[in-house]
C-alpha cells in the first residue's frame, strides 16, 4: 500500500484524538479508535496513525489527570472512598498500575476514568505517561494496521464471495 502524508490529516487527527475520550460516549462514531482505522484505512502510514493519535490522547490524559486530582481534592467523599480501597487493598498501588497497563492497551477498564483518579491513588503523571504512550501507540498503530491492511482483505473477500452467496440462497428458494 501507498502511505500518504498529509499535515493536516495528521494534525485533523491528533484532535480527534484529543475529544475522543470525552466525545465518543455520545458518538461512537467519533472514538479515537475508529478514527485510527479510518485514517489508517484513507492511507496515513500506521506509525503516523498511532504518532497522532497518543498524543491526542495523552494530552487529554494530562489535562484529565490534574482535574480528576482537583475533583478529588473538592469531593470529600470521594476522596474517602480513594483512601478507603488505597488502605483496604495494601497493594492499590501496584494493583492501579496494573490496571493502567490493561487500560492504556486493551482499553479494558477506560483509560479516561483512570487519568481522572490516579492522582488520588498517589500515581505520578510521569508513571501514567510511561505505561500510556507504548501501549497507546501500539494500540493505534495496530488499528491503523487493520484499518489499511486487514481490513480491506476482508472487504475484498466478502465481496467476491457475497454473489454466491446470495445465487445459493436464491436457489435455495427458485
Amino acid at each position: 500500500m501507498r502511505y500518504s502524508l498529509r499535515v493536516d490529516a495528521f494534525f485533523a487527527l491528533v484532535g480527534f484524538a484529543f475529544a475522543g475520550p470525552i466525545v465518543s460516549p455520545f458518538f461512537p462514531p467519533l472514538a479515537t479508535e475508529a478514527m485510527a482505522i479510518v485514517f489508517g484505512g484513507q492511507g496515513m502510514h500506521p506509525a503516523l496513525v498511532g504518532l497522532a493519535c497518543t498524543i491526542g490522547q495523552n494530552l487529554m490524559y494530562v489535562l484529565l489527570y490534574f482535574s480528576g486530582g482537583k475533583l478529588v481534592e473538592r469531593w470529600p467523599r470521594l476522596h474517602r472512598q480513594i483512601d478507603l480501597l488505597r488502605v483496604k487493598h495494601s497493594g492499590a498501588r501496584r494493583t492501579f498500575t496494573l490496571v493502567t497497563i490493561s487500560a492504556a492497551f486493551f482499553g479494558l477498564p477506560p483509560v479516561l476514568p483512570i487519568a481522572i483518579i490516579a492522582k488520588g491513588f498517589g500515581m505520578p503523571l510521569r508513571t501514567l505517561l510511561l505505561i500510556g504512550i507504548p501501549l497507546r501507540f501500539l494500540r493505534f498503530l495496530c488499528l491503523a494496521l487493520i484499518g489499511g491492511e486487514i481490513w480491506p482483505t476482508i472487504v475484498g473477500l466478502w465481496d467476491r464471495l457475497w454473489p454466491s452467496l446470495v445465487d445459493g440462497w436464491n436457489g435455495l428458494f427458485a
